[in-house]
């Protein structure tokens, strides 16, 4: 006698089930740590005197983290006095200059931290949308392309989505036709 266990449907379910799980728990592990970050960049450079060694042992996570959420590194201006009354204009990545106790840098910096808290909060529940996992379904194709790198606007990408669309319908009209006409 077959067991629930042994039906494909059981199995498809098992498998969507963790990977909804398991976006929800690795999204969630970086909005954890975003905010646990932030935090120690904000008591660091905040009080007087702080402990800027602290964040510069963070900065490559911190870093890490920010590109993982798709933020796009800041700068700022300044000048720079060269002598004789001339002066030098120049541009300093915010990223670079974490542990750097300036105003300026630490509000760009606090700003791209609450960017990937949004980011990571929204992919974090957007797991738990049937949109979201109606589109990953229909689109894989596109999404596939995008990973790898492939322009997902371009010619090429727009036909192979039809072709991956048209495949599927016809794959999925044979198995119906071949599950329940021919019995």
């Amino acid at each position: 006698m077959p067991t629930l266990s042994d039906q494909p449907v059981f199995t498809i379910l098992i498998i969507f089930v963790l990977a909804v799980l398991s976006k929800i728990v690795y999204y969630h592990f970086w909005l954890v740590r975003a905010k646990s970050l932030l935090h120690v960049y904000s008591e660091e450079m905040q009080t007087e005197g702080g402990n800027y060694w602290k964040v510069a042992e963070y900065q490559s996570e911190i870093v890490r983290l920010f590109r993982a959420a798709k933020v796009t590194e800041g700068q700022i201006a300044y000048v720079q006095p060269l002598g004789f009354g001339t002066v030098s204009n120049n541009k300093a990545s915010t990223w670079e200059n974490l542990a750097v106790p300036n105003s300026e840098i630490f509000s760009i910096v606090k700003h791209h931290f609450h960017i990937a808290i949004g980011y990571f909060r929204a992919r974090r529940n957007e797991a738990l949308t049937p949109g979201y996992w109606i589109d990953l379904l229909i689109f894989w194709p596109q999404h596939v392309l995008g990973y790898i790198g492939v322009p997902v606007e371009n010619l090429f990408s727009k036909l192979f989505q039809v072709t991956i669309i048209l495949v599927e319908f016809i794959a999925g009209a044979v198995f119906l036709y071949d599950r329940f006409l021919t019995k």
